[in-house]
């Protein structure tokens, strides 16, 4: 009886030893975050990715999992719980609990402190190496496993306008470029949207190197790239828009023509009133009027826009006999 009584104390004292030292250890925590906002508890570092309707993306280390709300959730050896979330604006609530340190150089394999969990404490397996609390591919070739970068260097040299660095932050590292399109005199950059009269820095600088950029899309200006320093230019020419072709003054196109007033109009038929030969469907104006009798050019037009009418709807229907046999073999 008394050697039971021994063991009975025994266990006592030994389970509250455990109750006295799992606190010391575990981390618990009602943290709230805000979009992209990182918070580091226990050396894990958890971020706020994005919400939705009932969810929320989270990161921890380099493992991204998404949470409902409500829901627990293990995530990089980290117990989430979602209890709160706003979509505007954009924050989360979350109990964290992390029953281990990570960073303290002791890979404790009994509070789930492991090669994905804590590769800072436990390492990584096989060629793999730990950045940024992640196991990823040892390699060294930029290119490989969507890798971008491993030093400056490799996101290309620095321009007055642009500065480039990797960002070792992410994995796989990536470039992070930053270019300058504000106007503004002193700092050494002449935006191409600028010119002296907005940036004194523009004095100096060549804006263009050639025709090809200095497009603007409109096919009815002759693009050039001139002066010194080399700015680009867009002389107007006289003409009509049609998509990316500019039609001439006095240019027909199908069953229209290009006016004096650059306007695209309609061919006209016989007997309308006219000023030049090219308004005409008969290409002839006599004593101010279109040749030809009259409504046939009216006439002709209507028999075109009636023919693509018939088409369609020819097009249309046999589509739709082919959708209904289809449906039928199934």
């Amino acid at each position: 009886m008394e050697k039971r009584l021994h063991w009975w104390r025994a266990c006592c004292i030994l389970a509250l030893m455990v109750l006295v030292v799992l606190p010391v250890l575990a981390y618990n925590e009602k943290i709230i975050l805000a979009l992209d906002e990182s918070a580091i508890r226990n050396g894990k570092n958890i971020t706020l990715i994005g919400v939705e309707a009932n969810a929320a993306n989270i990161k921890v280390d380099g493992v991204l999992g998404s949470i409902k709300k409500g829901d627990l959730k293990f995530l990089g050896g980290v117990e989430i719980n979602l209890t709160g979330l706003s979509t505007q604006p954009v924050y989360a609530i979350l109990n964290v609990t992390i029953n281990f340190i990570c960073g303290n150089q002791v890979c404790d394999n009994t509070l789930g402190e492991d090669t994905i969990s804590c590769c800072a404490d436990c390492g990584c397996l096989g060629k793999e190496v730990c950045i940024s609390n992640s196991c990823v591919e040892n390699i060294t070739t930029v290119g490989t496993f969507g890798y971008e970068c491993y030093a400056d260097s490799d996101c290309g040299a620095a321009t007055a306008c642009s500065s480039a660095i990797c960002d070792k932050t992410v994995v796989p590292h990536k470039c992070k470029v930053t270019t300058i399109s504000t106007c503004a005199a002193g700092d050494g950059c002449c935006p191409s949207t600028c010119d002296f009269t907005t940036d004194t820095d523009c004095a100096a600088v060549n804006l263009c190197a050639g025709a090809a950029e200095c497009a603007d899309e409109d096919p009815c200006t002759i693009d050039s790239c001139t002066g010194t320093p080399t700015r680009c230019t867009h002389e107007a020419q006289q003409g009509c828009r049609q998509g990316n072709e500019c039609i001439k003054l006095g240019e027909r196109k199908d069953v229209y023509y290009c006016s004096s007033t650059s306007q695209l109009s309609f061919l006209k038929s016989g007997g309308s009133v006219c000023v030049e030969d090219y308004e005409c469907f008969s290409s002839t104006c006599s004593d101010g009027v279109c040749a030809g009798k009259k409504g046939w050019g009216v006439l002709l037009y209507s028999m075109l826009i009636a023919g693509i009418i018939f088409a369609g709807v020819v097009a249309f229907y046999m589509y739709a006999k082919v959708q209904q046999k289809d449906g039928g073999d199934q």
